[in-house]
């Protein structure tokens, strides 16, 4: 009896052990392109670190990422989940007809928070009442296709915040994306794996800014619109790691103008990064990504400019806006470290837009940024 305790106890102590020794005496990896983050590596060692706690929550995180064969438990885990009725995982409600949302519920969204932010964006607008502006807050796939949550699924309140915003947003035009959307609910509009909207989707998006701007919007069709990848898997299925995924193709527009494109100090003749189809995040072929200002000279015959201040919901709307625009700069503060009211009088920008999606908008923490210089 004592010999089996000890192999028991031997046995437990190596179960134990193995995996904490393959995970130090392993490579460290330092990117997970299905999570689409950089990875916690191994930390190093600081008595201060250790009296502050944060070498713990390091080495927390590091065994957390640097799990052996991570990905490949996390979609065990989901499969059994799955099999056990869960329809929320990983901060993903699994919908029907294979599509995934969002979990952003009440709790989640700070009502101070977006009354503030309300506040920045119209005190911007106050502040340069001779630009001719819109603001933009693109519905959550969840508030549009409610149809496809999971029973009982239940998302932030959106009803109350669009009426919100559009009482607290004076002199501008406040662009309600909601009927129309939800009148092309049967349509490809949103991904199912990923939290952004379509090619079809931002499509309804510029159709209604024309509309507010008194522009003739072009049809879907004269944009020529073709497939760029038929295997993109988004941020929410890397997050839910559901092997029954299905995946989303990549439509991008491409009858265009020439244009111009100048990011992160260099100068490109495309809008597109064609080189991140073959990477897992192929949204990104939009612009190569967000950077925090992008500037684009387009060869139009407009002698307007347009300032964008957005989130990454703009990067597939603005290509249906190039002809409209002689000039047209995307400030994305989560990155910006200038002086946007400069900006402003340096390039004579004659229009502005905020486009954010809802939830994006409302727990966005870099919204002071407006307000900081210039005013």
């Amino acid at each position: 009896m004592k010999k089996i305790k000890s192999i028991f106890i031997i046995i437990v102590f190596a179960a134990l052990a193995v995996p904490g020794l393959v995970i130090w005496l392993s490579p460290d990896k330092t990117y997970s392109a299905n999570e689409n983050r950089y990875l916690q590596t191994r930390p190093s060692f600081s008595w201060e670190k250790v009296f502050s706690g944060d070498l713990q929550n390091e080495l927390t995180d590091f065994a957390s990422d640097q799990f052996f064969e991570r990905d490949f438990w996390t979609e065990t885990a989901t499969i059994i989940k799955k099999g056990a009725g869960y329809d929320d995982i990983g901060g993903v409600f699994l919908g029907k007809d294979h599509y995934y949302f969002e979990k952003v519920e009440d709790k989640d969204i700070s009502p101070s928070r977006f009354s503030q932010n309300l506040s920045f964006v119209n005190k911007f607008i106050q502040d340069n009442k001779d630009l001719d502006s819109a603001v933009m807050l693109v519905p959550s796939p969840g508030t549009i296709l409610s149809d496809k949550l999971p029973k009982g699924a239940e998302l932030y309140n959106s009803t109350g915040m669009y009426a919100q915003a559009e009482s607290m947003l004076k002199g501008t035009s406040f662009i309600d994306l909601r009927p129309q959307l939800q009148e092309a609910a049967g349509d490809y509009i949103y991904y199912r794996t990923d939290h952004h909207w379509t090619a079809r989707g931002a499509y309804i998006g510029y159709r209604q800014y024309c509309q507010a701007k008194g522009i003739t919007p072009k049809s879907y069709d004269e944009f020529g619109v073709v497939c760029a990848s038929k295997d993109f898997y988004g941020t929410l299925y890397s997050k839910a790691l559901d092997p029954a995924a299905v995946p989303d193709e990549v439509n991008i527009p491409e009858s265009l103008p020439k244009v111009t494109v100048e990011y992160d100090g260099t100068k490109h003749d495309s809008i597109y990064d064609e080189s991140k189809l073959q990477t897992k995040d192929k949204y990104t072929v939009f612009f190569g990504g967000n950077y925090g200002e992008v500037v684009i000279n387009t060869d139009s015959d407009s002698n307007k400019t347009l300032l964008v201040v957005k989130d990454s919901f703009a990067n597939s709307m603005i290509p249906y806006l190039l002809d409209d625009y002689s000039k047209i700069i995307m400030i994305d503060l989560r990155y910006y470290r200038g002086d946007l009211q400069q900006e402003v009088e340096d390039n004579s920008v004659t229009d502005l837009l905020f486009l954010y999606e809802m939830s994006n908008f409302a727990q966005d923490n870099n919204l002071y940024k407006l307000n900081i210089f210039g005013s």
